[in-house]
């Protein structure tokens, strides 16, 4: 597993690659084959989600869509689980720390 400020970075880059899968896919398909946002920078993993599976996690921007046993229990509580993924949300950051990133910064 990466560094702490390596898996925030990680995960902010995870969610913009599948944020532009979404853009390009969304409006053709019912079901999306996204990366898995860990904050391992080596996970190749992918998750199959409804298209309005993603758009509703996308509503709040503290959610991340890992692969079972990718969430880390020590700052990452889950909040929802499927048979195909987890949710999970950053335990004792603000929301907009998660969106920032590690730097403070808006993009990956």
């Amino acid at each position: 597993m990466s560094a702490p400020g390596a898996a925030g970075r990680s995960e902010l880059l995870f969610r913009a690659v599948n944020e532009r899968i979404f853009e390009i896919g969304a409006s053709d398909a019912e079901a999306l084959e996204i990366l898995c946002e860990c904050g391992d920078e080596s996970c190749i993993s992918t998750v199959a989600i409804n298209v309005r599976d993603y758009e509703r996690l996308r509503l709040d921007s503290s959610r991340f869509v890992v692969c079972e046993g990718h969430e880390l229990a020590d700052i990452e509580r889950v909040t929802e689980r499927t048979p195909e993924y987890l949710v999970v949300e950053k335990a004792g950051r603000t929301p907009e720390a998660v969106v920032r990133g590690p730097a403070g910064r808006t993009d990956p």
